[in-house]
């Protein structure tokens, strides 16, 4: 599906040094990026409610029914709200988009489908990859300055929201040795100390495990 997007911001700039010219286009950024995902969803929207089918992963066809009773009978309540909004956090920072909402003349339900379009649960702000993305920051450097590299690229990201994700995606991983691999490894501590355990002074470790080529693996950390 092609989509037809334009734009227009007005900028008041004093110079065109390159540091502002920077500055003034990650100031853009929020902006910008709420514009095109607004724009984007409503334009498959619009096509959702008048052929009912998105096309899937594989490139089929696939169904958008009501959620409660299953009925390809969905129309419009709201194409844009001006009240209810969704804030999303992607890697970008944050982008404000307005609600869309339709109505099943089936059974009568009424839903907000912002989030069904982009394929996120009910009621989050943050894709599965930007989960990732900011666990792996958390996991290379401490909270704080994890917050300060998201600053200087024009994002924020709070040291909480990364520590979020890393214990979430920490949680579904599992750490064990590879059998494929050598039987030789090594543990050390990086310096980052953890925080809410009995024990002071007790800092994240990491085992790293060679492989056969005689390379090294990460294999977990605790």
């Amino acid at each position: 599906m092609k989509i037809e997007l334009t734009f227009n911001y007005n900028l008041e700039l004093h110079d065109c040094k390159l540091d502002n010219l920077v500055f003034a286009f990650k100031q853009l950024i929020p902006a910008l990026l709420s514009a095109f995902i607004a724009a984007v969803l409503r334009q498959f929207a619009e096509r959702l409610l008048g052929n009912t089918a998105v096309s899937g992963p594989s490139g089929e066809e696939q169904p958008f029914n009501c959620s409660r009773c299953g009925a390809q009978t969905l129309i419009w309540k709201t194409r844009a709200s001006r009240t209810v909004t969704t804030k999303l956090t992607t890697c970008m920072g944050s982008a404000t988009v307005p609600q869309m909402q339709v109505q099943c003349k089936k059974c009568g339900r009424k839903e907000y489908i912002v989030r069904r379009l982009l394929d996120m649960p009910a009621y989050s702000r943050m894709s599965e990859r930007t989960e990732h993305q900011l666990a792996l920051c958390g996991s290379l450097t401490s909270f704080r300055v994890g917050e300060v590299f998201s600053r200087v690229y024009g994002a924020f990201h709070s040291r909480s929201t990364i520590w979020r994700c890393l214990q979430k995606v920490g949680k579904l991983m599992s750490f064990s040795i590879s059998p494929k691999e050598r039987g030789v490894g090594q543990a050390d501590g990086t310096g980052i100390p953890i925080r809410g355990i009995a024990k002071r002074g007790k800092e994240l470790k990491v085992l790293i495990q060679e492989n056969k080529p005689a390379t090294a693996k990460m294999t977990g950390s605790r």
